[in-house]
């Protein structure tokens, strides 16, 4: 839920550096096989 309130929130900025941010811990997640 914090994650779609940051996205409404915020600036368009600051919402393309979480998107950002959630897709290099989404990579990651994947790397390691979870």
């Amino acid at each position: 839920m914090k994650f779609l309130l940051v996205t409404h929130m915020n600036p368009e900025e600051t919402r393309q550096e979480v998107m950002d941010g959630h897709a290099d811990f989404i990579a990651k997640i994947r790397a390691s096989g979870e």
